[in-house]
């Protein structure tokens, strides 16, 4: 278990009895009813995770379940997110201008593409969870180790084997009456900190095991055990934060000791609006009637099962095989001189025939073709994988290839809105607690509108955040997480040239706009990797200084009147991969096929 920030409070200071005795003795029933029934959750999420990891008893030659989670975080988390502040109020459009570099700043300082990926491979195989907040003292950042200062607005991922769900709610967002999560303190630390009263200090005690342990945990499939801590080097607390919805406070208890009648603390929670508090829950697929999602992993499990059942069975078919010869009694020397004999070497025989090579065993050719079949129907169930990992192509040209990833991303379009609008969410109480503060000036570069080449230094401070938040609109840059590599910028540049520049250079030129070809070359040059390109071309000063050479129409290169071109379109027969994988099947079958069909097994792929 990693250490977590304290429970995220403002400028709140803890109340001693929010909830009365009696409520608190019921909170403590439901949470340990709750842990019991999410032992068997564990207990499923850790076979699908299993699977992902290759920690099973059985091998896995063919993980196709970490092959499609990969694709899947690959385009739903490129990189961090850009958000978008704008107000419907003009004279706030400055501010507005301001907050938004305020919180690209903050997503970049902690690191929120770490976080957001490992909730999302959280979801993966169940619920993602995010956790917003305030720093309320110098902790350790889980993803990097680094301090942070107090009052630092946070957005953590929340392991789920650390996280307590009303088990008794039908539907987490709408329906839960409390919303947990498990964390470890130095003991030294929590004497220390001031948030504590001196009556919480002395009646808890380190922890001399997790209460958390069970033996359905994630740590569990690295063959992890959570035995005693005497072993650690610095003593710890396992301390237990309790959103309670109907107060809308956070109650800290000691999870080691288990004492839900004396909680350690009573804070309440002064974040933004939201049912569950500062926890942000991420899913792909909802159950009617159902708190718990369906996830991808369980989807693609038994498919990735069979497929490697199966496999694993035709390798110990081809570890069985044997080739051996076999000789008629009587035939000992011909049988000997065969065997003694070097290749293409001549030697008497009294009977040829009585000798004969037999061959046993090896893979089941139905078999083989099953798993042919098993592979592309997890690619199908998975949404078309090999078109959105770009695995292969799946047609025999480029525009039926784009067209069949634009169908294919029909259902990643799906869960790419969830993932925008769990950021979203977590991008709001991101901005509620930096728009909150009262102290920080952050001191932020603001682009001028119109002038983006330009950047001016700016503050934005609380003289900047007096209006109210909700006078603000946010939004999240869709496009900002998709993962545009140099090779798609150049395609992009590219076609924009030829689509709009060329055709408009004469409008262009006639309203005094020139293209600086100079900048235009370095561009490509840095977006294709091709170095020492200035030995290439020679560019002048005046180009090197930004400035474009006038234009004089008498001095352009006159084009020939008549001009003549040749086009030439070569066929060259290819194949994709499901065109060679079906002409293996029928082969294996040993159905009758037509040449062309048989030559598709041997060509390379287009």
């Amino acid at each position: 278990m990693t250490e977590t920030r304290e429970a995220p409070t403002t400028s709140k200071k803890p109340v001693k009895g929010i909830l009365t005795e009696a409520e608190l003795k019921r909170l403590g029933l439901s949470i340990e009813q709750s842990r019991t029934k999410m032992a068997e959750w564990r207990q499923e999420r850790n076979k699908l995770i299993a699977m992902f990891s290759q920690r099973v008893d059985d091998k896995t030659p063919i993980n196709l379940m970490h092959m499609a989670i990969d694709i899947y975080l690959r385009t739903l988390v490129p990189k961090n997110p850009a958000v978008m502040v704008s107000s419907d109020y003009q004279k706030l459009a400055v501010d507005a201008a301001r907050m938004q570099e305020s919180i690209n700043n903050t997503i970049e300082r902690i690191d929120f593409h770490s976080d957001l990926s490992m909730t999302t491979l959280d979801a993966m195989f169940g619920i993602g969870i995010t956790k917003t907040g305030l720093a309320a003292g110098d902790n350790l950042n889980e993803a990097d180790g680094d301090r942070v200062p107090m009052g630092s607005a946070f957005a953590d991922h929340q392991p789920f084997d650390e996280m307590l769900f009303d088990m008794n709610a039908t539907n987490y967002e709408r329906d839960s009456q409390f919303i947990g999560n498990y964390y470890e303190m130095d003991f030294d630390d929590f004497r220390e900190d001031p948030l504590f009263s001196a009556s919480a200090k002395q009646q808890a005690e380190p922890m001399s095991r997790r209460a958390t342990a069970d033996p359905y945990k994630t740590s569990d499939i690295a063959g992890e055990e959570d035995g005693p801590r005497s072993d650690d080097f610095r003593e710890k607390i396992e301390l237990l934060d309790v959103y309670v919805v109907k107060h809308r406070c956070v109650v800290t208890f000691d999870a080691g000791r288990a004492q839900w009648h004396k909680p350690l603390r009573e804070t309440p929670y002064d974040g933004p609006p939201s049912r569950l508090g500062p926890y942000k829950l991420l899913s792909f697929s909802d159950i009617p009637g159902n708190a718990k999602p369906l996830s991808p992993a369980e989807i693609l499990q038994y498919l990735h099962d069979l497929a490697n059942r199966l496999f694993n069975k035709l390798s110990r078919q081809a570890e069985r095989e044997k080739t051996v010869t076999g000789y008629r009694p009587g035939m000992e020397g011909d049988a000997d001189r065969l065997r003694d004999a070097e290749d293409g070497e001549m030697i008497s025989m009294q009977d040829p025939t009585a000798i004969q090579e037999h061959h046993f065993g090896g893979p089941n050719q139905v078999t083989l073709a099953f798993v042919m079949v098993i592979k592309d129907l997890f690619s199908y169930v998975g949404g078309n994988l090999d078109a959105l990992g770009g695995l292969s192509p799946m047609s025999g040209t480029v525009g039926q290839d784009r067209m069949l990833e634009k169908s294919a991303s029909k259902r990643m379009d799906a869960m790419q809105d969830r993932v925008l609008k769990h950021v979203k969410r977590v991008t709001f109480d991101l901005a509620y607690h930096i728009y909150g503060d009262p102290l920080v000036t952050e001191r932020i570069a603001r682009r001028l509108p119109g002038y983006e080449s330009i950047q001016v230094e700016d503050y934005f401070g609380p003289e900047n955040r007096t209006a109210d938040f909700l006078m603000y609109n946010f939004d999240i840059d869709p496009y900002s997480m998709q993962d545009h590599s140099p090779s798609t910028q150049l395609q992009i540049l590219t076609q924009t040239v030829q689509q709009y520049v060329v055709p408009l250079m004469p409008l262009m030129q006639a309203q005094g706009v020139n293209i600086n070809v100079a900048n235009l070359l370095r561009r490509v040059s840095e977006l294709a990797s091709v170095r020492k390109f200035d030995d290439l071309i020679m560019f002048s000063d005046r180009l090197a200084q930004g400035e474009a050479e006038p234009t004089d129409p008498e001095a352009r290169p006159m084009k020939a009147p008549n001009t003549s071109r040749t086009y030439t379109r070569i066929n060259r027969p290819g194949a994709t991969n499901s065109q060679k994988t079906e002409a293996m099947i029928q082969h294996l079958l040993g159905n009758r096929q037509q040449p062309a069909q048989q030559a598709t097994m041997t060509r390379a792929v287009a």
